[in-house]
């Protein structure tokens, strides 16, 4: 069943969505210290390094307030592409401030509303292929797109750092924004496909 579900056109994007958004939170929570420290002064700044780690905890705290808000939006599934589309422009919109503003204060703006912008995504993501299948087949179809999800993880953030050699951290920000942009292309395919059963059986 699972070799059939990776040929099936609806999980091969819910597939890629994962990727691109994975690779987005994990990339945020890997650099957005070091970013803030970089922004507000730099390591040898005691006060920049504590108050970047304090921009980090913002960034989990707008993520969990922003997946409380979305838990209580009903019919969250029949919007949920749209959603996660305009999510992922505001994520990306709010990623290029980060790369071009000089100002820590903006900066420190554009990483929270980072987070409020990832939060609905991934939920939604699952939310909108599940309501594609039989419940029968969602722990299969979430074991393979979420795999997928974790190589965004494992490989953008080291890219990320890799760029950042030689550079700063706020110029190699550039593949993170791709990747939102990235998400906002491939939403506009998600939930495309068959109902329920449909070519997954």
């Amino acid at each position: 069943m699972a070799v059939k579900l990776l040929g099936n056109p609806v999980v091969l994007v819910a597939a890629l969505a994962l990727f691109c958004y994975v690779s987005l939170e994990a990339s945020l929570n890997t650099w957005s210290k070091p970013y803030m420290t970089e922004m507000l002064g730099g390591d040898q700044n005691p006060t920049a390094v504590a108050n970047a780690g304090l921009v980090l905890s913002l960034f989990g705290v707008a993520m969990m307030v922003g997946r409380f808000l979305t838990s209580m939006v009903k019919n969250l599934t029949k919007i949920g592409v749209r959603l996660i589309a305009v999510m992922a422009l505001v994520a990306a919109a709010a990623i290029l401030t980060m790369i071009l503003t000089t100002s820590p204060a903006l900066a420190v703006v554009a990483v929270v509303l980072t987070g409020l912008a990832f939060a609905p995504i991934f939920p939604t993501i699952v939310g909108v292929t599940f309501a594609k299948f039989e419940p029968g087949l969602y722990g299969s179809i979430f074991g393979i797109i979420f795999s997928v999800g974790l190589l965004g993880a494992t490989f953008v953030p080291k890219i990320v750092g890799n760029l950042s050699r030689g550079a700063t951290i706020q110029q190699s920000l550039y593949i993170v924004f791709a990747m939102a942009v990235a998400l906002f292309v491939i939403a506009m395919f998600l939930g495309s496909g068959s109902r329920k059963g449909g070519t997954a059986r």
